[in-house]
């Protein structure tokens, strides 16, 4: 007997230990706040590397440099804690990220999961339902079933690639404190 989709989420849910409905609520808010954060990470990148270009120099090394000479304790701090936000913001996009690839390498229709969040959630400008049923040529009824299975593989797939850079995530904890020149070197200035 052939199993259904969802019997297959139902057995991937089992293998990890997630409630599937745990899964969904949690693919669900992660898709719904994406554009959002891809937004405000660029716009808080733009932001910060405008404020330490005109506070310190309109050289992005020498306004490095002043900062981390002689700018105030406090004047440090305060780029420093504006930076750690950006990287937490980036860490978290790029988990999504890789969320999103998991869902397309999903053996059982993961390219389709994959097309409906990208069009439905990922996509800079989300599409109009319509345009999105029209691409995938699907009915509706059929669209809305698929993209409930697509947002629930999400919601394992955040799940697993969550797991699977804890070690990278207590890392980046850990170092923190690190330098500002070096932060700032890895921001995505667009």
């Amino acid at each position: 007997m052939r199993r259904s989709a969802m019997q297959r989420i139902d057995g991937i849910c089992r293998l990890y230990q997630i409630d599937k409905e745990g899964a969904y609520k949690q693919g669900k808010f992660i898709l719904d706040s994406y554009r959002y954060l891809s937004w405000k990470t660029v716009r808080d990148a733009q932001y910060v590397k405008e404020d330490l270009m005109s506070y310190c120099s309109s050289d992005m090394d020498q306004a490095m440099v002043y900062l981390l000479t002689f700018a105030t304790d406090e004047r440090r701090d305060f780029f420093e804690s504006r930076i750690d936000v950006l990287f937490s913001s980036h860490m978290m996009g790029a988990m999504i990220d890789s969320a999103a690839a998991w869902v397309r390498d999903y053996p059982d229709n993961g390219k389709l999961y994959y097309d409906i969040i990208c069009q439905s959630y990922l996509y800079r400008n989300g599409m109009k339902e319509a345009d999105i049923l029209d691409i995938l040529n699907m009915e509706r009824s059929t669209y809305y079933k698929r993209r409930k299975e697509a947002v629930t593989v999400f919601g394992v797939a955040i799940h697993d690639v969550i797991r699977n850079h804890k070690a990278e995530l207590d890392e980046n904890r850990r170092e923190a404190g690190m330098h500002p020149q070096e932060a700032v070197e890895e921001l995505p200035f667009y």
